[in-house]
């Protein structure tokens, strides 16, 4: 594969770059990128990964143009109302640079397409909008060993890194749920439907993915450590934050991809709260003669829970052990704080559809209170 005449004066300023050149423009021109949301963030995404060249841009967008839209979403205009995301991108992005190939997928990326759709693309970049399909965007790039760059706005901020990289020790970079194990609870964190965003932050952080794309693509630069930049559009300050691979992190991660197809991100990202305090024990402990309470604490912690109701399941064990539970009755985790009963309690909630599971805050300490009467 070379350049013919009319990519080099297309793309002649881009080899005019020393650490670039025309071997790092062949490796867009080869490149295989699928862009998930073509929206605030996949507008300048699919724009900027066009203009560069990059040979094949996939694009993943159920959704038709609607006239909130259009005050960030730069690639739609007045006329493109009611048409789909993907026929008016595709189009745009083929005016832009008819030298590359836009496959579209006008559906929503679901667990039972994702293998399919994103197997045979070489990077996939994260502009969507939702908990769910950034986790399974998450798990689906894990489990098929794909790189992926995720981005997320809100109001006058945003972020972006690039996850599961393959590092030169043959192993692969930290991930979303490295940062991130479970998602907020649910209405703790408000979309950009609910609360805004200036129309200029999604267009700067979709430029800085498609920017940390080339890069990564063009082999410029180093890509070692995993960053999660913040930017501040308000103080216009950035933050940058190394983070390293930790898969003791990945709550309720599916296994390979036969859990993956049946896991429901929708049950996973909607969590009610699954803590309770001193205050509301008491009434939680009416159910005390069909509780089960776990210590997810290791053998031999202190303070002793006194009641010989508690059974010891340490943290680390809980997923192996959850069979041996009933996940019809009132459960009830503790620790030493609440920390580590907490993720116990999402772990049996969201992976295992444990209906009515609480993490004490304040622990054995609190459980301990209230089982000899001291709790007012």
């Amino acid at each position: 594969m070379d350049l013919n005449e009319h990519e080099k004066l297309r793309y002649s300023r881009h080899l005019m770059l020393p650490e670039f050149g025309t071997k790092g423009q062949l490796l867009l021109k080869q490149a295989n990128v699928l862009v998930v949301g073509a929206g605030g963030l996949g507008s300048p995404v699919l724009s900027y990964l066009a203009a560069a060249g990059i040979g094949t841009i996939g694009i993943v967008d159920f959704d038709v143009v609607s006239l909130s839209n259009l005050q960030r979403q730069v690639l739609f205009q007045t006329n493109d109302l009611g048409a789909l995301k993907c026929d008016v991108a595709a189009k745009h992005l083929q005016a832009i640079n008819d030298h590359i190939s836009v496959p579209t997928f006008p559906e929503r990326l679901t667990v039972q397409n994702v293998e399919h759709i994103i197997r045979n693309f070489n990077l996939i970049i994260d502009c969507t909008d939702n908990f769910e399909t950034r986790y399974l965007i998450n798990d689906a790039c894990v489990l098929l060993e794909k790189p992926f760059i995720h981005g997320s706005v809100n109001r006058y901020s945003g972020q972006f890194a690039l996850f599961n990289n393959l590092l030169e020790n043959g192993k692969r970079g930290a991930t979303y749920r490295c940062i991130f194990p479970h998602p907020p609870e649910s209405g703790s964190v408000q979309s950009c439907h609910e609360q805004g965003v200036l129309n200029t932050i999604p267009g700067f952080i979709g430029m800085m993915q498609a920017h940390v794309a080339l890069k990564w693509i063009g082999k410029i630069g180093n890509f070692e450590n995993t960053k999660l930049h913040f930017f501040d559009g308000n103080s216009f300050q950035w933050n940058q934050f190394v983070v390293e691979r930790n898969e003791e992190n990945w709550l309720g991660f599916p296994s390979d991809l036969a859990a993956l197809r049946t896991f429901s991100y929708d049950r996973f990202c909607s969590s009610p709260s699954l803590e309770i305090n001193s205050g509301n024990l008491k009434a939680w402990m009416k159910h005390e003669e069909i509780l089960q309470i776990i210590d997810v604490r290791q053998p031999g912690e202190h303070p002793v829970i006194n009641s010989n109701r508690v059974k010891l399941i340490p943290l680390e064990k809980l997923e192996a052990k959850a069979s041996e539970l009933r996940p019809e009755i009132p459960t009830l985790l503790v620790c030493a704080s609440g920390y580590r009963s907490k993720i116990g309690a999402d772990i049996l909630f969201k992976k295992f559809g444990f209906a009515e599971v609480k993490s004490l805050v304040g622990g054995a300490q609190v459980l301990n209170e209230y089982l000899k009467g001291e709790m007012p």
